[in-house]
């Protein structure tokens, strides 16, 4: 069963189940050769960077484990980041996927609400199931846009969570 119409259902049975505030997703930057009506070009709210990205999802919300603000790079630069910590039945394929000769160089955007909130340069194969998203939020810095991005989306994730855990019984 797919997530959005089962919590739909869920709702619209009134069921007393908390349904997740964010629906948030992954989605990989077009290759050159994908057809027009297979991607769509989304710009980040901050910095306005536009990216065409294949429509279809690599990572859905219930991949998602958990998120964390980090800092990364060298010790003179370094700068801060939303961890997104996947599912391990995810990070099989996903290495597999960043692997490509095709996907180096390539970005990965965060998109929250069906907004792109966040990107990520494929510069190496994901091995571990550990993204690292530059993000952005109108009127925040780095630090900031990740700490509310990462509140956020803990909060959603443990409504998933629990929801699967509810659907599991």
């Amino acid at each position: 069963m797919r997530l959005l119409p089962a919590l739909l259902a869920l709702a619209l049975a009134g069921c007393s189940t908390d349904l997740p505030e964010d629906v948030f997703s992954v989605f990989i930057e077009a290759p050159v050769s994908a057809r027009e009506s297979a991607q769509t070009t989304v710009a980040l709210p901050v910095s306005g960077v536009q990216v065409s990205v294949l429509k279809i999802p690599v990572i859905k919300a219930e991949e998602f484990l958990n998120t964390e603000v980090v800092e990364a790079g060298p010790r003179d630069i370094r700068s801060t980041y939303l961890l997104v910590q996947l599912d391990p039945r995810v990070a099989k394929p996903l290495m597999s996927l960043t692997s490509s000769a095709e996907a180096r160089g390539k970005q990965l955007v965060l998109l929250v609400n069906a907004e792109p909130v966040g990107l990520m340069r494929l510069e190496q194969p994901v091995l571990d199931g550990n993204l690292f998203f530059a993000v952005e939020r109108p009127g925040m810095g780095g630090p900031a846009a990740a700490a509310y991005w990462s509140k956020r989306l803990n909060e959603s994730i443990l409504l998933y969570r629990k929801w699967r855990e509810e659907e599991g019984k």
